[in-house]
């Protein structure tokens, strides 16, 4: 019986641990409150990945991090509270009533101006992420 050869084994075991790392979401979360009388539909490690992914495609567009990724607070609230908890955010086009997850996040932000290298950045900014589908309604940063 013919065995697998040890380089093929370790090259095989390296490049699993390279799609996990690179496949992983994981982002450290600092404080995750919910507001009296939400439901959310979404766990928290849920939006945290969201999140990551929204950083992480920031990151690939401009080139480069700008710091490291990492959640200082996320709040599940209803749509009428976002301001409250967000002053710069626009006003949603959603219910009042709506369920979302309003986050503040340190990594990379990019304005939506072209081209990149014009593009406004920053180091901390905020999601606001509909609960019951995961769609970024709202980004920015101040």
């Amino acid at each position: 019986m013919a065995s697998t050869p040890i380089g093929l084994v370790s090259a095989v075991s390296l490049l699993v641990v390279l799609l996990f790392t690179a496949c992983n979401t994981s982002i450290s979360v600092g404080n995750v409150d919910i507001s009296p009388g939400v439901q959310p539909r979404m766990s928290s490690s849920q939006v945290a990945d969201r999140v990551a992914e929204a950083i992480r495609a920031s990151e690939e567009q401009l080139g480069r991090a700008l710091g490291p990724a990492a959640i200082d607070q996320m709040t599940a609230t209803t749509a009428d509270q976002v301001s409250t908890l967000e002053p710069t955010a626009p006003d949603l086009d959603v219910p009042a009533s709506t369920i979302v997850w309003v986050v503040r996040a340190h990594g990379t932000f990019v304005g939506l101006h072209r081209p990149v290298a014009d593009a406004p950045t920053s180091e901390t900014g905020y999601f606001v992420i509909r609960d019951a589908d995961g769609t970024t309604l709202a980004t920015g940063f101040p």
